[in-house]
């Protein structure tokens, strides 16, 4: 996924501009590891080296993820509280607000560097990633230090003591800190997942050869099909948006989950959690009805009537059928359901 917006269409007023700038920030990556390594008995003898490179570099990717997972989706969140009561995000505080919420303050980094370091150890080496992951760690780190005393000066409502004089000397660190941040957490995401992407296709067409890992097949499969649903509506919304690839892609997801709901159906005692439970499925299908709601949106131009317009002024797109805000939302939901399976 890349960073480009997944729309900067003004009718969508009310959620951060930056949004959906920053969508690898906003998206939990789903955790392979472990599904990978009990299909070693899968490989054939002349695919032994290509399965035990893929073990090795899920060990390796693990730490990275958890970074992603923990931290990523906080600092976005940390920043958009900043910026949502300034009046102009570039120019910073004024003194003058009627309502100052501060911001966030971000959650302890240390297990994060320590499980870069532990990966960067590890082989396959891959000095891009290994590059991105010990820039990822270097911005947090920084944007924590910025953040927690941002934080203690909105707390404390110091900027009633000065006239908001220290807040204005912040602002630009702030902001420099948070796009630091963003950057190198968008340059981990996209190695992260270029690398399990590619995974992914190999464990799937090795799996869809045993009819015994038929609910492995349906699960990793389902999880692809959605992954490539969101990775597909990056810049919606835009004049140049390629359409085609996104309706495909529902489509696609749309089989997935019928095949996946089929089996389920079937197999209502089956051992596998994601199967068995009723989560993951549930989560899956209201994520299918999201992408399905954004293609008629974006076929109809995104028009939204009077009450859903309230909603996305609130900062409440999520609550609207077929706003990005949502599909997001549900998507994090839908892969934190399969990651709740996996445990």
């Amino acid at each position: 996924m890349t960073s480009s917006a997944l729309h900067s269409d003004p009718r969508f007023a009310g959620s951060p501009k930056d949004l959906m700038a920053r969508v690898a920030s906003k998206l939990f990556i789903a955790t392979l590891f472990g599904l990978l390594l009990c299909s070693a008995t899968l490989a054939q003898p002349d695919s032994d080296a290509v399965l035990a490179s893929d073990q090795a570099m899920l060990q390796k990717l693990a730490g990275y993820i958890d970074c992603i997972n923990d931290h990523s989706n906080w600092v976005t969140k940390s920043r958009k509280r900043y910026f949502s009561w300034l009046k102009s995000p570039e120019k910073g505080p004024t003194g003058k607000e009627e309502l100052v919420y501060g911001l966030y303050a971000l959650q302890d980094n240390r297990r994060c560097r320590e499980a870069v370091e532990r990966a960067a150890s590890l082989a396959p080496a891959n000095p891009t990633l290994e590059k991105a992951g010990a820039a990822y760690a270097q911005t947090l780190v920084a944007a924590e230090f910025v953040v927690k005393e941002a934080d203690n000066y909105y707390a404390l409502e110091n900027y009633k003591d000065d006239q908001m004089r220290r807040g204005k000397a912040m602002h630009p660190q702030l902001v420099a800190a948070y796009s630091a941040f963003a950057a190198a957490s968008d340059s981990l995401y996209e190695q992260v997942v270029g690398l399990q992407d590619a995974i992914t296709e190999r464990r799937l067409q090795r799996l869809a050869q045993d009819p015994a890992q038929r609910a492995d097949f349906l699960i990793e499969q389902l999880m692809m099909r959605a992954k490539q649903a969101i990775d597909s509506a990056t810049g919606m919304g835009d004049k140049d948006f390629a359409r085609e690839p996104f309706t495909g892609a529902v489509d696609a997801l749309e089989q997935a989950w019928r095949e996946f709901d089929e089996y389920r159906q079937a197999n209502p005692d089956h051992p596998q959690t994601a199967i068995r439970h009723s989560s993951f499925g549930t989560a899956a299908f209201d994520l299918l009805k999201s992408t399905k709601a954004a293609r008629r949106r974006e076929l109809a131009g995104f028009k939204f009537d009077d009450g859903e317009t309230i909603l996305i002024e609130a900062s409440a797109g999520q609550l609207v059928d077929g706003h990005p805000v949502q599909l997001i939302e549900r998507y994090n939901g839908f892969v934190n359901a399969a990651n709740s399976a996996r445990q």
